[in-house]
């Protein structure tokens, strides 16, 4: 079974959202050729449909930047007891911990820049101080 029209445009925007190479190309040539894929490939998303689809993506992502910096905070947080019942957040904390030595700084810059473009500032800026107090061995 292949895809309907809607997952194959989600799929599209995704990739021109993630994609390194779709990132360089300046914002008003990707939203032309996000038309041009949704007009080829998926004629019945209309752009009603396209906004909703694009609206859902933007609070996701939000939601899911969101509890991922809540759950790394608590799961960083002194109060271990508080992720002891949490397979999923034990498993996190150890991920996290042992990740940070591999994470460039233009890593973070990314990640904080797109925080505060989500509103997520203060969670951010929770969690990478967090990460300075583990590095500086606290």
């Amino acid at each position: 079974m292949g895809f309907t029209d809607r997952e194959r445009f989600i799929q599209i925007m995704t990739v021109m959202i993630t994609s390194e190479t779709a990132k360089k190309i300046p914002r008003d040539a990707r939203q032309a050729i996000l038309d041009y894929l949704r007009k080829k490939h998926c004629p019945s998303i209309t752009n009603e449909i396209w906004h909703e689809i694009s609206e859902g993506i933007n609070q996701n992502q939000k939601v899911i930047i969101g509890s991922m910096l809540k759950n790394t905070e608590i799961s960083m947080s002194e109060d271990a007891g508080m992720i002891e019942g949490d397979p999923a957040l034990t498993t996190l904390d150890r991920e996290i911990r042992e990740s940070y030595k591999d994470i460039t700084d233009e890593q973070w810059a990314d990640l904080e820049r797109s925080c505060k473009e989500q509103g997520l500032g203060d969670t951010f800026d929770k969690v990478f101080k967090l990460k300075k107090e583990y590095d500086e061995g606290r």
